[in-house]
């Protein structure tokens, strides 16, 4: 398998952690972003990949929380120190202040326990694990061959529903 082709790519070291930003788009032609967190172990190295379906949702959610960081989180009063007083930071960017957004409300569900992850991955191994490109190309074979639902929960190891949602996320289903 090649390499994706990168559209964009730019990073930002903070402290001991570097993060890397960068637009790609898949081996099936999707378009997606990329944040990866690097830092000295890179066992601790973590990623978010988020596809172009969803990325207006994923900025306008940036949005608001940056919106709340700066205009509704209260200040901490400083506390009393017994070392010297560190210099005066300068004064940060003021964001205009809007009203945050309230979400709609829903009517509320009945509560139910809900099953562990551990008792939920002993009939279904892979359940709430990231789908990898070779996943996707291998469920589109497979539904293209009509192996029944049944069959592609055993092969993949995931919930029916899973299986549903990414037949049409991949637009394989309706």
């Amino acid at each position: 398998m090649g390499k994706a082709p990168v559209y964009f790519s730019e990073t930002i070291t903070i402290g001991p952690n570097t993060y890397l930003m960068e637009v790609k788009r898949s081996q099936r032609g999707q378009k997606y972003f990329l944040i990866t967190k690097t830092n000295a172990r890179p066992e601790e190295d973590q990623a978010v990949v988020v596809f172009e379906y969803a990325m207006g949702r994923f900025v306008k959610m940036i949005d608001r929380a940056a919106h709340a960081m700066y205009n509704t989180v209260p200040e901490i009063e400083p506390r009393e120190r017994s070392r010297a007083p560190r210099p005066a930071k300068p004064a940060q960017r003021t964001v205009p202040a809007k009203p945050p957004k309230q979400p709609p409300e829903r009517p509320s569900k009945p509560k139910t326990p809900r099953a562990s992850l551990d008792q939920i991955r002993k009939k279904h191994p892979n359940a709430y694990r990231s789908w990898t490109e070779e996943e996707d190309a291998k469920l589109a074979h497979h539904f293209h061959k009509d192996v029944k639902m049944v069959e592609l929960e055993k092969i993949f190891g995931r919930q029916r529903s899973a299986i549903r949602i990414r037949l049409k996320r991949l637009g394989l289903a309706q």
